[in-house]
Order: C-alpha cells, then sequence, then structure tokens
C-alpha cells in the first residue's frame, strides 16, 4: 500500500522531505523505483500474454469457420509468402557479397 503510493509518488518526481540526501532516502528510492519498474513490467508482459492468446484464438476460430476451399488458398498464400520472403533473403545475401567484393 505505502510503498506503492511512493513508487508512484517517486516515478512522478516527488522527492523525500530530506531531498534524498540521506543513505536511508535514496536507498528507499531507488527500491520503489526498481519495484515500479518490475511491476510495469510484469503488467506489459501480461498483456502480451492476453493479446497473444486472443490472436491464437481468433486464428482458431477462423481455421475452424473457414471451408476446404479457402483453406488451400490461405496456404497457397501463405507459400507464396515463404518463397518471396527466401527470394528477399538471397537477394539480399547476393547484395551484401558484392559489396565485400
Amino acid at each position: 500500500g505505502n510503498l506503492d503510493l511512493a513508487a508512484f509518488l517517486v516515478s512522478r518526481g516527488a522527492l523525500c522531505a530530506c531531498v534524498s540526501a540521506c543513505t536511508k532516502c535514496r536507498l528507499q528510492r531507488k527500491q520503489a523505483v526498481r519495484r515500479l519498474e518490475k511491476q510495469k513490467l510484469r503488467r506489459n508482459a501480461e498483456v502480451a500474454k492476453v493479446e497473444e492468446e486472443e490472436r491464437k484464438q481468433h486464428e482458431k476460430q477462423e481455421l475452424e469457420n473457414m471451408q476446404f476451399p479457402d483453406f488451400i488458398a490461405e496456404l497457397r498464400r501463405v507459400e507464396q509468402e515463404i518463397e518471396y520472403d527466401k527470394r528477399l533473403q538471397l537477394d539480399r545475401n547476393d547484395c551484401s557479397r558484392r559489396a565485400d567484393v
């Protein structure tokens, strides 16, 4: 409770009564900032996980609703993308070899 409030206030630029001059206040401030950063990282990881799960669920739903001709068309589109990516990579490798010479 109080430490979370302190971390929030410190993140907004609040200073201790001694203006962070003493070792104890500096240590508490560093701990509060680290705690806040860890909370942000955990929250961002949770949001990313939820978004990934939603994306997977959406893709699964699309596949379940897909008819066979649609499936074949999607499969061909993905194969074309893969082939295009391979050609792009080969072109990049070829250009980098020319630059090395």
